[in-house]
């Protein structure tokens, strides 16, 4: 977890703790409430890392930034961010916990998936645009297509072949039983993310 977001993260503590493997979930949200930001780094399936990323974006009031297997903190850097956008109240809470970032970042792109259902999103891109200028982030529009895939398929294509350094996204779903049931984008990105991955719920 870290606070000052912005130009540097500056780590304010480090505490470990022995549990079981059960209550790290629960344990990592509630630590998170406390910080600005929790980066959950993903380890090698079958592993409690994916159901911790769903527990702080879920739980925790703040957003979790979900980190691939094997990726490198040191060098990282935020020359191209995309801010997937649909209109939604968790897709402004990402962007609203993002801010700092995108101000950071060399390229920001507001990207809209079309032809996968029916949203109000490029109706409000120009709004959403001009709301990030006033932030000092540049940003353009970039529509892509379906073209049948899944929407978590489609924004999972688009991070890769823009070689995104961070994505942003609202996190769907809600809890039944006290287990997640999880929208078909946020599931997919949870268990292959192409790059880093800013969830807020």
């Amino acid at each position: 977890a870290v606070d000052g977001v912005g130009t540097a993260f500056t780590p304010v503590e480090v505490r470990h703790r022995t549990c079981a493997a059960w209550e790290t979930p629960g344990l990592t949200a509630a630590e998170a409430r406390l910080h600005d930001l929790t980066l959950v780094p993903l380890l090698p399936p079958p592993s409690v890392q994916t159901e911790v990323a769903e527990r702080v974006a879920f739980s925790s009031g703040g957003p979790a930034l979900v980190l691939p297997h094997g990726w490198a903190v040191a060098g990282a850097s935020l020359d191209r961010v995309a801010v997937a956008w649909d209109f939604t109240a968790p897709a402004a809470r990402a962007l609203s916990h993002a801010l700092p970032l995108l101000q950071q970042a060399a390229q920001v792109d507001l990207l809209i998936v079309t032809g996968e259902k029916p949203i109000p999103a490029l109706a409000s891109a120009d709004r959403v645009l001009h709301r990030l200028e006033r932030h000092g982030v540049r940003a353009r529009l970039h529509q892509e297509d379906a073209r049948g895939r899944p929407i978590g398929e489609a924004i999972s294509g688009f991070a890769t072949d823009r070689g995104l350094d961070l994505l942003v996204m609202g996190a769907f779903g809600h809890s039944r039983f006290r287990e997640f049931v999880l929208g078909g984008a946020t599931r997919s990105l949870l268990e292959s993310p192409p790059c880093p991955v800013l969830l807020a719920h």
